[in-house]
């Protein structure tokens, strides 16, 4: 059998503290805490971290990322490293070298492959964790964290700009705001489903080269022209369409049917809501919205450019800015709410949509939809925009 290292890795020293159980036997006054140290191996076709020690980290830097080696050749060590895959076996049929292979293939910037792959969640529920912290209320965040750092920056000389005139433009900028209060059992207009999805996500123009390759323009800027990002739509309670997942086809402003994971032939039978929230992390006020929006950069698209370019990673997070404000202000147009998070499980969505996370994985899902009568969940809306006080004596709360 021969083996290699595996294609994107990053190793980061650690240490941990650990009660010394000799020491607090011994009354001798000795620390009871004793410092341990190891390395943490971060790879990009792994889906978590691997601890090892010095030797293992040794052998992991001697082993080459192309060149086949024998593994009879080397220190038992090196079985390890095959088993947790931070080294991987010519004709290797697992999951981890499929992954690894695909990278082999891309043109991904390692320190960005690492970060993409490590950063994603699976099965969190974000919601209940800040809440056993008591950190689910701005109360018990500063109590925590403390003050956060202030905005802006101090100086002498500022110029005062001159008044902004009032605006369309500006009318709607102060509209916006992010909603926590949806009213899910509301049917939402096809029409206004259809407004929003145009002005953030659809081509407005064309360009064919003789190749056939195609560049388009939107709403939205990105970089290289190159508009990688797919949508990826769970919709529910729109009129005319049946509750389910979509692609959205920016090119025709189509909707295609997708069949979602293990439980696709169950059909209108399926929990959308309970897959909404696993979805969003158990944020479980962005769950009701009639349309979620999962926007999954086709990173192949961009690197075809960008070739393990360092910012190339940077223009996909850009590219899924710009589209998610752009579907803020579309829905607030319309008098809707919209959201967008990042606080999102990545591999749940990766496999219920059937999405590479090195292909075009998840980056963000942004939503929209009616909002609610009264304000159950806090929303930041400072400016009195959206909630109006109640009216002393009214009763309201």
């Amino acid at each position: 059998m021969r083996i290699r290292r595996c294609w994107h890795l990053l190793c980061e020293p650690l240490q941990a503290l650990q009660l010394d159980m000799a020491a607090l036997l011994s009354g001798d006054g000795r620390p009871l805490l004793a410092v341990s140290h190891q390395w943490s191996a971060l790879a990009a076709h792994l889906d978590g971290p691997v601890a090892l020690d010095d030797a293992q980290l040794a052998l992991l830097g001697r082993l080459d990322r192309e060149q086949w080696v024998p593994l009879a050749q080397l220190p038992d060590a090196a079985q390890w490293l095959l088993d947790t895959g931070l080294a991987l076996a010519h004709n290797d049929q697992r999951q981890c070298a499929c992954r690894d292979q695909q990278l082999r293939q891309a043109h991904w910037w390692g320190p960005a492959a690492v970060l993409h792959a490590q950063a994603r969640w699976q099965g969190q529920d974000s919601v209940q964790q800040l809440a056993a912290r008591g950190m689910d209320r701005l109360d018990g965040l500063i109590g925590e964290l403390g003050t956060p750092p202030a905005s802006g920056r101090d100086g002498d000389g500022a110029l005062t700009l001159p008044p902004v005139a009032d605006s369309p433009l500006e009318q709607l900028l102060g509209r916006r705001v992010s909603c926590r209060n949806f009213d899910g059992g509301q049917m939402l207009a096809l029409d206004q489903v259809s407004a929003v999805l145009w002005a953030a996500l659809a081509e407005r123009s064309t360009v064919i080269h003789d190749s056939g390759a195609r560049f388009s323009k939107k709403g939205t800027p990105s970089a290289g022209g190159l508009h990688p990002t797919e949508a990826y739509l769970l919709l529910r309670n729109v009129q005319g369409i049946k509750d389910g997942c979509y692609h959205y086809q920016a090119s025709a402003h189509q909707l295609l049917p997708l069949a979602v994971g293990a439980d696709a032939d169950v059909g209108n039978r399926r929990d959308w809501s309970a897959l909404a929230t696993r979805w969003l992390a158990g944020q479980y006020w962005f769950a009701d919205a009639q349309v979620l929006v999962v926007l999954a950069p086709r990173y192949d698209r961009l690197q075809w450019k960008y070739r393990n370019h360092s910012k190339a990673y940077r223009a996909a997070v850009l590219d899924v800015g710009h589209l998610s404000q752009t579907l803020y202000l579309a829905a607030t147009e319309a008098g809707l709410g919209a959201f967008v998070t990042a606080a999102i499980n990545e591999l749940d969505v990766e496999r219920d949509l059937g999405l590479q996370p090195f292909g075009d994985g998840p980056l963000a899902i942004a939503g929209f939809g009616i909002r609610a009568a009264q304000m159950t969940t806090a929303e930041l809306d400072p400016a009195g925009a959206v909630w109006q006080p109640a009216p002393e004596g009214s009763g309201a709360g």
